[in-house]
């Protein structure tokens, strides 16, 4: 009994984890594992857009950059991950492109070495870690699920 009560509980904490990247609607299987997907290749790319700030630390006048905010666009259902859906032979389907995610520059707030630099090493290595933690959550959610899709299918084979 117990051990149905902690599969069932490991279930629901799963769902909310993987509801937690999306606005409240109703969306497909497929339209969570798109977006956990997505999500993964903006972490990845904001991890490469770090490591260049922290590659130029030294370059005279470089500006930090950073990836505006991962979030879905309910609204228009044209961002990461949620496709818009063909519901007659005349409509075309939308296709999301998430091969570059908007760079924005960062705020001038950090102090700015006398060469024009504002790079701030420590802010850079706190963002890697933020960045490689989120990056290991996604994964999480996404081996749970498979692993309750093997499970549901006749075990783990």
């Amino acid at each position: 009994m117990k051990k149905d009560n902690a599969v069932v509980m490991k279930k629901f904490a799963l769902a909310t984890l993987m509801l937690s990247f999306l606005p409240s609607a109703s969306y497909s299987q497929q339209d969570i594992l798109s977006s956990l997907s997505n999500k993964l290749k903006y972490l990845n790319q904001r991890q490469s857009v770090i490591s260049h700030n922290i590659a130029n630390a030294d370059t005279p006048g470089f500006k930090a950059r950073d990836l505006e905010e991962f979030r879905i666009n309910s609204a228009s259902g044209s961002n990461m991950g949620i496709k818009l859906q063909a519901t007659a032979p005349g409509h075309i389907g939308g296709a999301t492109s998430v091969a570059h995610f908007k760079t924005i520059k960062q705020d001038d707030s950090y102090d700015t070495s006398l060469d024009g630099n504002n790079v701030s090493l420590e802010e850079q290595m706190i963002k890697m870690a933020e960045t490689d933690m989120e990056y290991n959550k996604v994964v999480g959610i996404m081996r749970q699920y498979n692993g309750l899709v093997r499970s549901a299918i006749g075990g783990n084979r």
